[in-house]
């Protein structure tokens, strides 16, 4: 099992294959993503179409 890193070296790609190899959709994985933006955890503009 893949693991992100909690200090920081984690990419949002990693982030993202990790929230599809549970099976979420694409609705449940933006929401998360925009979830984690509003905390101030991700430094890195959303663009969603």
């Amino acid at each position: 099992i893949e693991q992100l890193d909690p200090n920081g070296a984690s990419t949002v790609n990693d982030l993202a294959s990790a929230l599809n190899r549970l099976g979420l959709t694409t609705r449940e994985m933006t929401s998360i993503l925009q979830s984690i933006k509003n905390a101030g955890a991700l430094q890195a503009e959303l663009i969603i179409n």
